[in-house]
């Protein structure tokens, strides 16, 4: 059957759509679940498993600093996001916290109930009973920073920098520091037809 000059560039046509569609759409994979604790391929986001990988450890270093000083509270404040990221940073700070909740002899104060308290204090004349409900020894913060390194066209790092402290209330004197670092290669790839 011959084929005339305009049903010979629609059937050329038609079949690079197909091979762009099969290109494009053929790496797609079916939603499903995966377990929580699996980790989550690396891109250029920041991901559940860069928060696993930054805070692991992390509150077993808080706790121990703790009651290495005497902190029988500790009052957490949200970790700052310093990158460019939009990243939940309440979850962020909440995994900490779960985190030494669990492993026990260190109450974890809400920033809330700490000023209902220093209001109630503000109110006790009885010195004792005043130090008993003053024990917020510990106050945490910290910051989350990025830095972006391009090393060429198809080339990109994104390295993280947590850094979290633990102070004393009253003298504001910071007791401990910790820090965790997350350095993440990613390649750009072109979309070649």
């Amino acid at each position: 059957m011959l084929w005339t000059r305009p049903q010979r560039i629609l059937q050329v046509t038609l079949l690079l759509l197909a091979a762009v569609s099969i290109i494009l759409f053929g790496g797609c994979t079916q939603p499903g679940y995966e377990t929580p604790s699996s980790p989550t391929p690396v891109g250029e986001y920041f991901s559940d498993t860069d928060i696993r990988m930054l805070t692991y450890g992390l509150a077993g270093e808080l706790h121990e600093s703790a009651l290495a000083n005497g902190c029988e509270s500790l009052l957490f404040y949200a970790v700052a996001n310093r990158t460019s990221d939009r990243i939940d940073m309440t979850a962020f700070t909440q995994r900490l916290v779960t985190q030494v909740v669990q492993m026990g002899g260190v109450d974890v104060v809400n920033r809330r109930l700490r000023d209902a308290v220093r209001e109630e204090l503000s109110r006790i004349r009885d010195e004792k009973r005043m130090r008993e409900r003053a024990r917020l020894a510990g106050a945490c913060w910290g910051r989350l920073a990025l830095v972006n390194t391009d090393t060429g066209p198809n080339e990109m790092y994104r390295y993280y920098l947590l850094t979290v402290y633990l102070a004393d209330v009253e003298s504001g004197v910071i007791i401990s520091a910790h820090s965790r670092e997350l350095k993440k290669k990613l390649e750009r790839k072109g979309v070649g037809l």
